[in-house]
């Protein structure tokens, strides 16, 4: 792209509106978002690349100051035809430009990232932007033969679904053909006619006139234009100062100047300048929002979930090539898989978490170790691997995983090679989200991971087999079905353009390398078309270097020892009719970068409860709750506040598994916990504590002395455990929750941990539901069929007569609160839950009940 005829910078009489190449952003200055709601964005969490790949503009300034071309070994010899020529002109036309060159290679179908990357005409921004611009031309070609009427300048507007209204004679006024005469010449041929009427604005043609201009594609076409290049000089997300600035500058006021007459000062100018406002106003209404969103999805400027950020994301996930580990840490077992260096799953295994030496035996020698989890002991866990282990948050398991060692396996898969494991979820058409909850669209998706993979380069042989590398193809548009070749170990590229047509073998030489080629230049990020001026760098820096000439020995000398190149003078070296020779030696100096983990606060955010608004640690708001004391330090304490850990200084004095109320005060990443104290204004004990069965017996002593009823702590804090004695071996246990509920305390009944009562008080609890409990054990005990001993009971099945269904029960040894009923050849229980048996998901009130249900639907017994 040659730089604009344009003047960007003139106010003359002779400026109408500027078209330029679209402005870059500076990445690094300070952005409207917070560091927490950017994520992964943060400079230092996950080493964005954004210049590297997107490029500022600066280093393709030789472009627009010299005539050096591209190779034109890759384009088509056949001349442009008229849609070529005409698409040139409508590209060319809306950026103000005058070269043909990127446009040309665009329409042909070259990859953009071979466009930019490998010949350097342009950043990847710009080249996509005249991609989409070409595609714009391509649907105005297929709108055009439904409506001639329509000229190729007002695209843009059709495609946001203006229609024009019918032109209006109105005295006064400029017709808005010849107004558009003026602005397409840029100067004023026409003028007003006669005299608008009094009272001007209050009458209908005002609004008519606005509604005619608001509605013309050109004039729409034009307004969209002027919006769109504010929005690149203002990317921030703000409409009132894009349009603010709008109205101070030229670009509104030629606007203006084209629709008036020359008498200036006038009133009837103050009333056309009116008209035009109005319309400008309300074609604003309709396309900055649109317009803006199609800017961000083609990254030029940023946004959220926007081309540059989701190409941030897999360029910082790109792990080193080579076998890998994943791990999936959970509550209570460890799952690892390996996978080997082309992407399937060799070997899996389960262990415990503290089975450290085992997790060390399984990973090995691998160097590539990756780690996901839903709980803060995964920082133990990592810390104890012998080799470096990398975190992965789970949000990258993206394709809803039912089994666990799916999810080792997909955040494996994700890091070793990111541009197929996203290629698959297009493929698989999987909705997913990584930033701001906005949902990844596949289309932005899809260029992303062109960039990222035309950035580093996928080694060919290892795509292919991948045994998800056949998404990639698809996205690319490379056929592999039907070849008549044993293209999976070619000896060079090269040999590859036998087999695919020119579009296909032009991908594959912009994104597949070959490590084990014969050509040492296969395995480099370099395209086959720039392996001449790299041979030319090589031989004008060898003689500094070397004393050999060997040219592969050269080669491998820059290829190790890139630095060679860094004072070369580019500007000696002539390579006339290939790439720069200054593109060629960026590409050979770029260095791989690979992911190295996700930071602290990342693994935070992803394995610890937020329990609150981290913003509300500015404002000191909301920052006091109440958690379970769960450990006593000699020096501290550590409290459970809905699942995440909260470390206080020993301050106050309080119990192990007391209830407490704590204040946060800040948030430990490393240690994946928050700084808090604990308030001196806690009650001190749970009520429990307070009651007359409660006893710090050990459940020993509790049998050794059949004490009759026992309130003790449980296990689990704010739990307490009532134990009953009723019979000499026999104590039934129930575990219940202290809470409160509407500033009083009251006790939840949890029978397999699923609520089964509430109770305002214990003694209610053992007045009434132990009560009922004793009541329904005697009446139990009372049954023909109950046996004492549980061998009784064994022996009585075995003399049965056979001639009649015998059965018997007794209360079980194993299973609290629990008959066991011996029936034929069956084993069933029943749980006594006060005064009911349940039985399955039945209830019934007395054993007799019970057993009659049971011989009907075990009569076959």
């Amino acid at each position: 792209m040659s730089k604009s005829k344009v003047n960007n910078n003139s106010s003359s009489e002779d400026e109408f509106i500027i078209r330029r190449r679209p402005k870059t952003t500076n990445y690094n200055q300070e952005s409207e978002f917070t560091d927490e709601e950017y994520g992964y964005s943060d400079q230092g969490d996950l080493n964005p690349l954004f210049e590297e790949i997107f490029g500022t503009g600066n280093e393709y300034n030789y472009i627009y100051d010299s005539d050096v071309k591209a190779d034109e070994t890759l384009v088509m010899q056949a001349s442009a035809d008229v849609s070529e020529i005409e698409c040139c002109k409508y590209v060319n036309y809306i950026l103000g430009l005058d070269d043909d060159e990127i446009i040309k290679r665009l329409y042909r179908n070259e990859p953009p990232e071979f466009v930019s990357f490998q010949l350097g005409l342009a950043t990847i921004k710009q080249v996509y932007y005249v991609n989409e611009l070409i595609s714009d031309y391509r649907k105005f070609c297929e709108l055009k033969l439904k409506k001639p009427e329509y000229s190729v300048w007002t695209y843009r507007a059709l495609l946001m679904s203006y229609r024009p209204v019918s032109d209006l004679e109105i005295p006064g006024l400029l017709d808005i053909s010849k107004y558009l005469k003026n602005l397409s010449l840029k100067e004023k041929i026409y003028e007003p006619e006669g005299v608008l009427e009094n009272n001007f604005e209050l009458t209908s043609d005002f609004n008519n006139a606005v509604n005619q201009l608001s509605s013309n594609p050109s004039f729409v076409d034009i307004v969209y234009s002027i919006y769109e290049k504010k929005i690149i000089e203002f990317p921030e997300y703000d409409n009132l100062k894009i349009f603010e600035n709008i109205k101070l500058s030229n670009d509104l006021s030629n606007l203006i100047r084209f629709y008036c007459d020359s008498k200036k000062g006038s009133h009837e100018n103050e009333i056309r300048s009116k008209v035009i406002f109005k319309a400008f106003e309300s074609i604003n209404n309709n396309c900055f929002f649109r317009l803006r969103e199609q800017l961000v999805k083609l990254g030029i400027i940023e946004g959220m979930a926007g081309l540059q950020d989701i190409t941030n994301i897999l360029v910082s996930l790109r792990g080193k090539p080579g076998p890998y580990v994943g791990i999936y840490l959970n509550n209570k077992f460890t799952f690892l898989v390996k996978i080997n260096e082309h992407g399937a799953v060799e070997t899996s295994k389960s262990l415990h978490s503290y089975e450290i030496d085992l997790i060390n035996e399984f990973i090995g020698d691998i160097q590539n170790v990756v780690i996901t989890s839903n709980t803060p002991r995964v920082k133990n866990l990592i810390s104890n691997i012998h080799n470096n282990v990398y975190y992965v948050p789970k949000k990258f398991c993206i394709f809803k995983p039912e089994k666990d060692f799916e999810v080792a396996i997909e955040i494996a898969q994700c890091i070793q090679n990111p541009v197929i494991y996203f290629s698959r979820a297009i493929h698989e058409n999987i909705s997913f989200t990584l930033l701001y909850n906005i949902p990844i669209k596949h289309e932005i998706l899809a260029k992303a991971i062109c960039i990222t993979a035309a950035s580093e380069k996928l080694d060919w042989v290892s795509t292919l087999k991948h045994p998800y590398g056949f998404n990639f193809f698809k996205i690319l548009g490379i056929t592999l079905s039907d070849r008549k070749y044993d293209y999976d170990v070619p000896s060079t590229l090269k040999s590859l353009e036998n087999v695919f047509t020119l579009d296909e073998i032009n991908k594959i030489f912009t994104y597949f390398k070959l490590n084990d080629s014969t050509n040492l230049l296969d395995s480099t990020n370099l395209h086959p078309v720039n392996y001449e001026v790299f041979k030319v760098i090589a031989e004008v820096s060898q003689g500094k270097e070397t004393n050999t000439l060997d040219e592969q020995v050269i080669i491998k000398n820059i290829l190790d020892n890139p630095a060679i190149l860094n004072n070369l003078n580019v500007k000696e070296i002539a390579v006339e009719g290939y790439t720069h020779p200054d593109v060629v030696r960026k590409i050979a100096q770029s260095k791989s970068c690979y992911f190295d983990g996700a930071p602290d606060k990342v693994i935070f955010e992803d394995v610890v409860p937020q329990i609150i608004d981290l913003s509300d640690l500015n404002t000191r708001k909301n920052l006091e709750m109440k958690g379970f004391v769960i450990k006593v330090n000699p020096d501290s304490y550590l409290v459970n506040v809905d699942g995440a850990i909260v470390f206080c200084m020993k301050l106050v004095k309080v119990e192990l598994n007391q209830m407490v109320k704590v204040r946060i005060i800040s948030v430990n990443y490393s240690y994946l916990s928050y700084q808090g104290e604990i308030l001196s204004d806690n009650t001190g004990m749970y009520y429990y504590k307070e009651h007359r069965f409660y006893t710090e017996l050990s459940n020993r002593e509790i049998r050794d002395a059949r004490v009759p009823v026992s309130i003790k702590s449980s296990s689990v804090p704010g739990h307490c455990l009532v134990i009953i004695h009723i019979q000499d071996d026999i104590f039934f246990t129930y575990k219940l929750s202290e809470r409160e509920e509407k500033d009083k305390k009251i006790y939840e009944l949890l029978f397999c941990d699923r609520l089964a009562g509430k109770f305002a008080t214990l003694d209610i609890f053992i007045n009434n539901y132990i009560g009922d409990v004793k009541e329904q054990v005697e009446r139990i005990k009372k049954f023909k069929h109950y046996k004492e001993d549980p061998k009784e009971a064994y022996e009585y099945m075995k003399t049965a007569d056979s001639q009649y269904l015998k059965y018997c029960l007794f209360l079980s040894r194993t299973k609290l609160e629990t008959v066991e009923i011996l029936f034929g050849n069956k084993q069933l229980f029943a749980y006594i839950q006060g005064r009911f048996l349940i039985f399955g998901s039945m209830k019934f009130e007395s054993i007799e009940d019970l057993c009659s249900y049971m011989k009907k639907e075990y009569k076959s017994l």
